[in-house]
């Protein structure tokens, strides 16, 4: 989902630089992840009750490239998360179709916060994520996961550096055009490069 999330953020030729990038790309490879060590261990930390400290251990022995990025990134989960320790759930995951095009939607965590149990992506790019934005990325995961989530259930983004959270309890169908377009446009240029 990022990658098609980085595509529908770009404009003009970047967006054909972003499709010939992700298909010249070699297949997915943990080592090559720069997000999973941080993602295993919020995961981890929630599967157990949360544990600030699991969370922390990560900027322990960190690669010295990574420091910035991920001390900021805890700093901002830490902000969001604050004094709670909400219940965790196996999160669904499903693929979202359009035409010929197929997004893998896998929110890492599955949280009750405040009593409302959501289905939460995390958004760990350097760049503020805007509501429009999210907007597009809760249209996705609303329609892909809806039938996995149980009733009352919702989806969730997470800005984690800025500690803001986007969530929706029901697909905004009037974006729907917008999505498509956005699916019909990447298609065309895989296609065609």
């Amino acid at each position: 989902m990022p990658d098609f999330v980085d595509f529908m953020l770009r404009t003009g030729s970047p967006r054909l630089t972003k499709v010939k990038e992700l298909k010249t790309r070699p297949s997915y490879h943990p080592g090559t992840d720069y997000w999973k060590a941080l993602r295993d261990k919020i995961i981890a930390a929630h599967q157990t009750g949360y544990d600030k400290d699991t969370v922390n251990s990560i900027l322990v022995n960190l690669d010295s490239k990574k420091v910035r990025r991920y001390s900021a990134a805890v700093k901002g989960y830490h902000r969001f998360i604050g004094k709670k320790k909400p219940p965790w759930f196996s999160p669904p995951r499903a693929t979202w179709t359009i035409e010929d095009l197929e997004v893998n939607i896998n929110p890492e965590l599955g949280l009750e916060i405040g009593g409302q149990r959501m289905a939460i992506k995390l958004h760990f790019k350097e760049n503020q994520l805007k509501k429009q934005n999210a907007d597009i990325i809760l249209l996705m995961m609303n329609q892909a996961l809806g039938a996995n989530l149980a009733h009352g259930d919702t989806v969730a983004i997470l800005d984690v550096e800025r500690a803001k959270l986007f969530s929706s309890t029901g697909a905004n169908a009037s974006l729907m055009p917008l999505l498509h377009g956005e699916a019909v446009a990447f298609s065309t240029i895989w296609a065609q490069i």
